[in-house]
């Protein structure tokens, strides 16, 4: 089945802010393993981040929508749900801070950009987003019991692995139907000899 434009396209662009945001975790998860920044190890991340950011506006600028194609534009709605997450995500952070809860505002906003996740699924049609949601829900409620509190760093490292897999996974999936398509290319004039030789 061919990808159509639109989904490679929103592929790209998902894998634009996925790059930033599970670099963000990532070093944010190495500075509660180590207390302090490691600019070593911050400065290989943020190079692994703008790899799959540069793949990924390859993605988008090699599938650029016909001029007046409004099939995709979901701009509203998307709008919507970010300024939800982000709004339940500041309300969230004051609440915790203002208790004696404050050390749970990592596993919170982990929980409320899983939640956002399963109406992205929705909005685009787009299945593995589910999974990711699932994921990081998941992910949320298990490791501050797991390990040792809502302060180890396996949380931070497990969501920004997460959503790098979920950036890598959509650009694969946005190339290989073009591998697919060389590949019954190459094979059409074989199969066409075969039919010849059958009649």
């Amino acid at each position: 089945m061919t990808m159509s434009i639109e989904r490679k396209r929103g592929l790209g662009i998902g894998a634009l802010f996925l790059s930033f945001f599970g670099a963000m975790w990532l070093t944010g998860g190495l500075e509660l393993a180590y207390g302090k920044k490691v600019l070593l190890l911050d400065a290989a991340i943020w190079l692994v981040a703008c790899f799959i950011f540069v793949v990924g506006l390859r993605v988008v600028r090699a599938n650029k929508l016909p001029a007046g194609d409004k099939k995709a534009d979901h701009g509203k709605a998307f709008a919507i749900i970010n300024v939800v997450q982000y709004g339940a995500i500041f309300l969230m952070v004051q609440i915790l801070n203002a208790t004696t809860y404050g050390d749970w505002v990592i596993p919170g906003i982990m929980l409320v950009v899983g939640l956002h996740f399963f109406p992205m699924a929705r909005l685009f049609a787009y299945r593995p987003h589910l999974l990711t949601g699932a994921a990081l829900v998941a992910l949320a409620m298990i490791y501050p019991f797991a390990g040792s509190g809502p302060l180890d760093p396996a949380g931070c490292f497990g969501a920004g692995l997460i959503l790098w897999g979920t950036a890598v996974f959509g650009l694969v999936g946005s190339t290989k139907p073009a591998l697919v398509g060389k590949a019954s290319w190459r094979m059409a004039p074989r199969q066409a000899v075969a039919d010849r030789t059958r009649k």
